[in-house]
């Protein structure tokens, strides 16, 4: 796969932030289990947070000049997939449903190479 432009990291991370918090709050409604519900909670809170900073990036990166906008981009890109690494390996290592567990292992390498891109074209 070759690089992930912000036409398809935006639609694929506000997609993915929608799909936590809306399973999540039918986790609230369904789930049994208090440990469940309260994780569906944390959940709910984080991945709106998560969907606050990413519009507040998009802010920046609109308002970037012509000569700052690579930088700014190629940066947000890399903190981006930081985030998405650490948090696909911590579910693929303990996944709490074996067909989440295994769609994590799958995009985890790739997930891995785009931070490796970002981390190149930024130079470290």
């Amino acid at each position: 796969m070759g690089d992930v432009s912000i036409d398809h990291f935006v639609p694929m991370a506000t997609s993915s932030n929608l799909l936590e918090i809306q399973s999540s709050e039918l986790a609230l409604q369904k789930a049994s289990s208090d440990q469940v519900k309260q994780f569906a909670q944390q959940m709910i809170a984080d991945h709106t947070k998560a969907g606050e900073e990413m519009k507040a990036a998009l802010d920046t990166l609109k308002n970037a000049s012509t000569e700052d906008f690579d930088m700014a981009y190629i940066e947000l890109q890399r903190m981006a997939h930081d985030k998405a690494v650490a948090l696909f390996q911590s579910y693929a290592s303990k996944p709490d449903d074996p067909t989440l567990g295994a769609f994590a292992q799958k995009t985890l390498p790739v997930l891995e190479m785009h931070r490796q891109h970002a981390m190149q074209l930024a130079g470290k």
